[in-house]
């Protein structure tokens, strides 16, 4: 695995892009140890959402054991600081379990309209 070193520069340029789904809800996926230094690198997750999607998600944020910082420490950590779906939010909650519990919401609501 090669490292790569995240610079500020990186951080603004990955900043508040789209990634995932075709809806109009999302989560900001943002990284915590960039968060942590003073930066806000974050990314639009929009629902509904795969692996691929995510993994996507993730690298746009340089988090992953492969992104390190001047020092040779990971940005490993990600948390939820918005969001905009029909069901609360934790800023820890795995963005797996959300994708699993929009679909239940959509579909419940689409049962429902019928």
């Amino acid at each position: 695995m090669e490292l790569v070193k995240v610079t500020e520069e990186m951080m603004m340029e990955q900043d508040g892009k789209r990634v995932g789904g075709d809806s109009d809800h999302w989560i900001y996926l943002t990284n915590l140890k960039a968060y942590n230094e003073g930066f806000l690198l974050g990314v639009y997750l929009h629902f509904p959402f795969d692996e691929e999607d995510l993994a996507q998600a993730y690298q746009t944020i340089c988090v992953g054991n492969e992104f390190v910082d001047e020092f040779g420490y990971s940005y490993e950590e990600y948390f939820i600081t918005d969001y905009d779906v029909p069901f609360s939010v934790g800023e820890y909650d795995f963005p797996q379990s959300l994708a699993e519990r929009f679909i239940k919401a959509v579909y419940k609501f689409d049962l429902n309209r019928k």
